[in-house]
């Protein structure tokens, strides 16, 4: 598939791709135990480290994989 296809793709089939996104991040809210709780120093070194992936990261820091993608996004941003 072409990336004018893929486009076209996302364009014409945003509810089904959006149920697609919300299925692959409720499969990591399972190792989601320190919702609510504070990142610490070590926590953010190793997200904004990036030298692993984000699923692993998520199981050793226990937090969901959504969670790491949007604090690196704020931390990147501020």
């Amino acid at each position: 598939m072409s990336y004018e296809q893929t486009k076209k793709w996302r364009l014409d089939n945003t509810k089904k791709r959006n149920e697609m996104r919300t299925k692959y991040y409720k499969q990591f809210e399972k190792t989601a135990y320190r919702k609510g709780m504070r990142y610490t120093d070590k926590e953010i070194k190793q997200i904004l480290d990036h030298t692993i992936l984000d699923r692993e990261l998520a199981f050793l820091l226990k937090r969901s994989v959504k969670a790491i993608q949007i604090v690196r996004s704020k931390i990147k941003n501020a």
